[in-house]
């Protein structure tokens, strides 16, 4: 990635504190990437040097991404996109250090009306990544005080349910998700597209939770065929 790029999705996020020397000062100082750099370097020999925990999550992060690292002429470690993900942002990924991951999540989540996890995780996405990501999100939202409050209504309405009614072939598509575990091309879950009146249901994995990547499917492999 150039390294004016590279400036530029910096100062995205964090025009106001941090430059690209602070993003890799903060990179070297980090624990869990100076792990990961040693398992992207090769210098990994036998365990690494940290307690089980931080190793078990370090080299799952790895082995899922394991040919996908690089350094930036700068020295920041970085992640290319797997062809599913260039679908929605073309740009690679930073490696994020710990220090500047709750900023991040409360840009992704607090400042975007307090969505949902996998809405969060895919707004990180769009220029960051760390090991894990989703356990981090996951924890965060679960303290968020805001969704803890607002999670249940005080006093629920009730209104009256009416069956769905369709009077020919594509004129009505249910479209549903189903998130699995990731496999070992990168697919997170399955996009289900179904017509109402024929019950005609096709199936299409997806990599990650956008929105545009769904419309994609939709058109690709409904509306096209």
């Amino acid at each position: 990635m150039p390294a004016l790029e590279l400036c530029l999705l910096v100062k995205d996020y964090f025009a106001h504190k941090y430059n690209l020397t602070d993003l890799v000062r903060t990179q070297e100082q980090d624990y869990p990437i100076q792990m990961l750099k040693l398992l992207v370097d090769g210098e990994a020999v036998g365990k690494l040097p940290c307690d089980g925990i931080l190793a078990t999550k370090v080299r799952s992060y790895f082995s899922r991404y394991r040919e996908l690292f690089y350094k930036s002429k700068e020295k920041v470690l970085m992640r290319r996109r797997r062809p599913m993900e260039r679908l929605v942002a073309r740009a690679d990924v930073i490696i994020l250090p710990q220090v500047s991951h709750l900023e991040v999540m409360q840009l992704a989540h607090d400042q975007q009306a307090h969505v949902g996890h996998d809405q969060t995780v895919a707004y990180i996405l769009q220029k960051f990544d760390w090991p894990g990501l989703h356990k981090d999100v996951a924890r965060y939202i679960n303290s968020c005080h805001v969704c803890q409050t607002s999670k249940f209504p005080k006093k629920r309405m009730k209104f009256p349910l009416k069956p769905l009614e369709s009077g020919g072939p594509n004129e009505l598509l249910q479209v549903d998700h189903l998130k699995l575990s990731t496999t070992e091309e990168g697919y997170q879950g399955v996009l289900m597209m179904v017509d109402h009146f024929s019950k005609y249901a096709v199936a299409k994995p997806y990599c990650v939770f956008y929105a545009k990547e769904k419309c994609q499917l939709v058109m690709d492999h409904w509306i096209s065929e």
